[in-house]
């Protein structure tokens, strides 16, 4: 395979990240429309939230994304994505994604802030989803620290009965804090007819583990393309 070549590139990203796991079963029939496979680990699948501020064109935005984690091995190898679903503060940058790129992008008023670690993102009024580390008197240690990334290949769902699928290539580093998902830290997601994807990860049991934190993130993303 060619080195890919990634046509959008953005430094200096903010993003807050939650990473946990979630029923493999379901998951496994989730995918299987989509010729796609969970990452298994422990016997769960692996799941993302993913909220991120940065610039692009002088622009100033805010994402958040819904993601599982294909392994195209069937083994607990990370090597893909599957984008169930996404926010934008942007409306016009959402109807761009969508409409241009194929990617499952819909505006949403976000907020985002990587001290100590929150998220959150409303539609129409309503909070969807909304998680954050608890505020500590001594701050407790992270897991780990260094730098540290991401990149793949990101399937998007099929757009009507009959479509091949698109993908495209992504990827992320940057210096990584991780602390373990504490006792008192919050994730709350709000169960509605309106989110499939917000409902999947509800009914799977998804269970956060660990919090990622990038301060200073780069971020690249390549053309959409269709799968082969």
């Amino acid at each position: 395979m060619s080195p890919v070549k990634y046509h959008v590139q953005i430094a200096n990203v903010h993003e807050v990240s939650l990473v946990g796991d979630a029923d493999y079963a379901a998951w496994r029939r989730r995918l299987s429309a989509h010729a796609l496979r969970p990452t298994m680990v422990d016997g769960r699948a692996q799941l993302l939230i993913s909220a991120v501020e940065a610039r692009f064109m002088g622009i100033r935005f805010r994402e958040l994304s819904l993601s599982v984690f294909v392994s195209r091995h069937g083994d607990d190898r990370r090597d893909g994505a599957f984008l169930m679903h996404a926010f934008n503060s942007v409306r016009f940058f959402a109807w761009v994604e969508r409409t241009m790129f194929r990617t499952p992008y819909w505006p949403a008023r976000l907020a985002v802030s990587c001290h100590p670690g929150s998220f959150s993102a409303a539609q129409h009024g309503r909070t969807l989803i909304e998680a954050r580390r608890a505020e500590r008197s001594v701050p407790d240690l992270p897991l780990w620290v260094g730098e540290d990334g991401w990149e793949g290949p990101i399937y998007l769902p099929d757009r009507f009965e009959g479509d091949a699928g698109s993908m495209f290539y992504g990827r992320i580093g940057g210096r990584t804090q991780v602390f373990p998902f504490g006792p008192d830290d919050v994730l709350r997601m709000l169960p509605t007819d309106g989110n499939e994807s917000l409902q999947w990860f509800i009914d799977s049991d998804f269970t956060p583990r660990e919090w990622h934190l990038r301060e200073s993130a780069r971020h690249g993303k390549s053309k959409t393309v269709p799968r082969a």
